[in-house]
């Protein structure tokens, strides 16, 4: 009889990448992945800058998935809104605040944590939607997620 060839195990990918994501709202802790970086939003909370107006700061890790090297914000943005008009657009200085984190290059592979940005709030009594969104890219993608009671972050 012919003798049959010894099976071969089939090759496991040491890691199946994540999909890049099409958009919608997101959660707190979940990856928001996009084709050369991986966003994870941890928390919001309030702060008061120098001149005394509340900020909304947002907290998140950073992950470098692509070939190049890299900073957060050169990546994406957030923008928020109350009554579906845009917050100012403000420089943000507040005890607190550590923008300095996400400014930070990072080689592929590398992962920053606990690095900050933050918006204008308008209104407290009113609520928010943060809109996460890459830069420099032809995709619309957009990430929502919606603040109903502000009085809650703090």
């Amino acid at each position: 009889p012919a003798e049959t060839p010894a099976e071969t195990p089939a090759e496991t990918p040491a890691e199946t990448p994540a999909e890049v994501g099409t958009g919608g709202t997101f959660t707190l802790g979940q990856p928001i992945v996009f084709k050369d970086f991986t966003v994870t939003v941890n928390k919001f909370s309030i702060l008061k800058d120098y001149e005394d107006k509340e900020i909304l700061v947002m907290e998140y890790d950073w992950e470098n998935t692509g070939t190049d090297d890299n900073a957060p914000f050169m990546t994406f943005g957030i923008i928020a809104f109350q009554d579906k008009v845009e917050t100012p657009d403000d420089i943000f200085m507040a005890d607190g605040l550590d923008l300095g984190t996400g400014q930070m290059t990072v080689k592929p592979g590398g992962k920053i944590t606990g690095a900050q940005t933050a918006v204008s709030i308008n209104d407290l009594t009113k609520p928010i939607e943060i809109e996460l969104s890459e830069y420099f890219t032809f995709d619309d993608v957009k990430y929502t997620y919606r603040i109903e009671d502000l009085s809650t972050l703090n």
